[in-house]
């Protein structure tokens, strides 16, 4: 969702559980194709692998962690919704 209040599932397992919900909204306004590479896009967002780039070499606190994959995540929705064009 785009909205930035929403709490997706971020925990551990919950990777794609937190595609499913932030695509929910906006799911049926998607072709295949561009679905799937969105759920692609926001899978790698949502990885330990961007935690461990932002905490370790950035040295981003947690609640800022949260903040930048808000940010990434409606980036990459408004992107996708861009595409229908």
């Amino acid at each position: 969702s785009l909205d930035p209040s929403a709490r997706p599932a971020l925990r551990r397992g919950g990777r794609r559980r937190a595609v499913e919900e932030i695509l929910a909204p906006v799911r049926d306004e998607l072709d295949p194709d561009t679905l799937r590479r969105t759920e692609a896009a926001l899978g790698m967002v949502l990885g330990i692998e961007s935690v461990v780039a932002l905490r370790d070499v950035l040295e981003l606190p947690p609640e800022e962690i949260e903040g930048v994959w808000r940010m990434a995540c409606r980036a990459i929705v408004r992107a996708a919704l861009d595409e229908r064009r």
